[in-house]
Formats: C-alpha cells, structure tokens, sequence
C-alpha cells in the first residue's frame, strides 16, 4: 500500500498510489526471495516493520514507509544489475511526492550563538584557502551558486512530476529495464531467511507453546 494512504486513510486512491503499490510488492518479492545486498538483520526489518507497519487505533503514521521512499536506498541483486537499477529509479520517482519539509522553527537562541561563531570560523577558513588558491576557474564571479541550484531542482521536480502524470512512465521504464542484456536464463525464488526481533524473543519466551510456534513459521522461508 502506497505510504500516504497508511498515512492518511482518508485520502481517496489514485492511479498514483496504485503505481507505488506496485513499487512495494516488487520489492517485496525481490527482498523475499532474491539474495540482496541487505544482511539478515535489515532484511528482517524491512520485512517485518517497513513492509507491515503496525497500526494504532484507526490508522499507522506511515513513517517507516517515508523514512524508505525518502531514503532512495534500495538493496541490490549481485549479478542482476538491471533490478537494482529499476528499484532506484523507482524509489527515486515516487519519492518526489514526500518532499522532506523544510524546518522552520528557529534553534534555541543558546545554540543558534554557538553555530554563528562555527560560521564566522568556517568564513575565515574559507577565506584563507580562497587567498592561497588565487582566482583560477572560469566560473562568472556575478553568479549565484544558489539560483544555479534551485534551476537545477526545478528541472528534476518538473521531469518527475511529468513522470506521473500518468502510468506511461513507469511503463516506459519496465519496458527499459527488460529490452536491456544481463538477465539470468535460469533462476529461480530463493527463499530468504528472516529472523527473530529482540522484543519477539522476549515475548515468546513468555508466551504460550502455540504464540511461540507461530513466531517460529513466520521466520521460516517457505
């Protein structure tokens, strides 16, 4: 399920949110039964806590799902280079609609004095090595290295925004992927093994023969 319908289970679905649900099973599948770049500890918590976030009262905050989409780390597949490939430019895209918000609220005045002389420090640094190194580069003194910045965002927002406008781009990317060489001619599901979390121990410890059964299955692959 796309992180902003857990988030908010009133938002009405869109074509978009089924877009990035297909996102989650496909990396799913490739975490559950493909060897990745994820160790066992990190598989089992991205299965467990990311892929089933718990819900409290009517509805889960959703942040697990964001802290991944807004990460844009994805595992990779030693030896099938183009599925790494496809969950990054996956991730990439459907993370252009939870923009990480800007902090507006000022620090403590205590600290906000601190940083300011960490500035003032990091200034004369800054000006020494500018002394030393001369005026070499042909970059345009004139120009704002932060509007040459934000040109550069405006141009990636714009691309990912027409990216889902509808389906044809995520389409268009498959396709892509599976027109390119290096895909295997004979694999097959490889079942990953998950493990325990500490509170999971914990509790089967304590629970019952039937609780400690079914915590057993669960981190069996099957």
């Amino acid at each position: 399920m796309a992180a902003e319908l857990i988030q908010h289970p009133e938002t009405p679905q869109t074509f978009i949110h089924d877009l990035e649900s297909a996102f989650w099973v496909l990396i799913w599948v490739v975490v559950s039964y493909m060897p990745t770049s994820m160790d066992i500890g990190t598989r089992s918590n991205f299965l467990k806590d990311i892929m089933s976030p718990k819900v409290y009262d009517k509805s889960s905050s959703g942040l697990e799902k964001l802290s991944f989409l807004r990460s844009r780390a994805v595992p990779t597949v030693p030896g099938v280079e183009n599925i790494g490939f496809l969950l990054s430019e996956l991730i990439k895209l459907f993370a252009f609609r939870y923009p990480v918000v800007e902090t507006t609220t000022p620090p403590d005045a205590k600290f906000a004095s601190v940083m300011e002389a960490m500035d003032a420090k990091a200034a004369d640094i800054n000006m020494d090595t500018a002394d030393d190194a001369g005026n070499a580069g042909d970059k345009d003194p004139n120009e704002d290295p932060k509007e040459e910045s934000n040109a550069k965002e405006d141009k990636l927002n714009a691309m990912y925004r027409r990216g889902l406008e509808n389906h044809l781009g995520v389409i268009g990317l498959f396709d892509l992927i599976l027109s390119r060489n290096g895909w295997p001619q004979s694999d097959k599901a490889d079942p990953q093994e998950m493990v325990l979390s500490r509170d999971e121990k914990c509790g089967m410890r304590a629970g019952t023969a039937k609780s400690k059964s079914a915590a057993e299955v669960f981190v069996q692959p099957s």
